[in-house]
Formats: C-alpha cells, sequence, structure tokens
C-alpha cells in the first residue's frame, strides 16, 4: 500500500541532505512524498533579488529532482523560526498535515546547532501528536549534517535507531545536472 510521506525542512537544502537519498526510494517504490519548506529568503529581509531568484530556481530544480508531489512553503524568514511563536508554527504544520494527511513524517534532530532546525522541530512534534492526526503512523528525525555535527550541547548527539538502504539512490541524492549540491551552494564539474 502506497505511502504518504511529509519531509519538513527548515530551509530549502536541509531535505536533500538529510533524507535526499531516502526520498529517492520512496519515489522509485511509488509513495507520494510532499516537501515543506518553513523558511524563506527575502528582499524585505535584505536578501539581494538576484539571489531570491536564484533560490526560487533551485528550489524548483530540486523538486524536479526529487519527484515531489507537493511542495508548501510556509514563508516565515529564514535565521529567524526561534522568534515565530511556537504556536503559530504549530499551527501552520498542522493545517499542511491536515490538508496532506501523510502516513510517515521526517523532521529536522532537535539536537542541531541552528535554531531554525530546533523551532521546527518542537513545532513539529507538537503538530504530529496522534489526537490531532491518527493517520500519522511515524515520524523520524533527520540529521543535517550541515549543522548537527557542530553542536556542543551534550544532548545534541544523533543517535538513529531506523536506518534506510539508500545505496541505489547515493549518485543521484549527492549529483544532479553535473553538479554536487551542498544546499546553498554547488559544485559544478565540466560536461
Amino acid at each position: 500500500m502506497p505511502k504518504r510521506i511529509l519531509v519538513i525542512a527548515p530551509h530549502p537544502d536541509d531535505e536533500i541532505l538529510g533524507v535526499g537519498g531516502t526520498i529517492l526510494r520512496y519515489k522509485a517504490e511509488g509513495h507520494s512524498v510532499a516537501w515543506i519548506i518553513v523558511s524563506e529568503i527575502s528582499e524585505k529581509a535584505g536578501w539581494p533579488a538576484k539571489k531570491v531568484i536564484e533560490r526560487s530556481r533551485e528550489i524548483e530544480s530540486i523538486s524536479s529532482m526529487l519527484g515531489f508531489d507537493h511542495v508548501y512553503k510556509l514563508g516565515f524568514p529564514s535565521m529567524e523560526l526561534d522568534q515565530v511563536s511556537t504556536s503559530t508554527l504549530v499551527k501552520c504544520l498542522s493545517d499542511v498535515i491536515s490538508s496532506y494527511m501523510p502516513t510517515e513524517i521526517y523532521v529536522p534532530h532537535p539536537g542541531d546547532a541552528h535554531s531554525d532546525h530546533k523551532a521546527v522541530f518542537m513545532a513539529a512534534i507538537s503538530s504530529t501528536k496522534w489526537f490531532r492526526h491518527p493517520y500519522v503512523e511515524r515520524v523520524f528525525a533527520y540529521e543535517t549534517l550541515s549543522e548537527t555535527d557542530v553542536g556542543l550541547s551534550p544532548d545534541s548527539k544523533f543517535d538513529p535507531n531506523w536506518f534506510v538502504d539508500i545505496s541505489p539512490f547515493i549518485d543521484k541524492k549527492t549529483t544532479s545536472h553535473g553538479c554536487i549540491w551542498f544546499g546553498d551552494w554547488r559544485l559544478s564539474f565540466p560536461s
């Protein structure tokens, strides 16, 4: 029976760094996969117009490469999610969860050094309580290697107890169209 997978990413890059291979595997197996991008960059927040346009194109490219069935953009300011009330984040995430009705949800690990990741984890866990969304069967925390490995807190250690074999998908996760993607930047190779 097909699953409905929801990946919650504080920033557009956390999904590919954290569970990109898992997403590719689920898509190859015929499951539906949706993506929530919690934050965005904007000119209003001081980002150059060129970077905002470039980010939008990167999101479209990654969405196409991974084959997301739905992409939800919440539009909160990047690097300021810890300043958004938890109840506001919970409501926005819950609205998407109610609309998409996932069976499995992937959330960023709470031990991450990035405050946006911690804020999203706390809101996501509150949003996924069984009495709110009884169709959610499992919730997994994923590691985002760009941040989790730099946490100094003793409780920041990522200690997984669930593993997904992504061997057939690792090359596609790390390369696309002659590039290796690393969040906001990429290394290009000549064709």
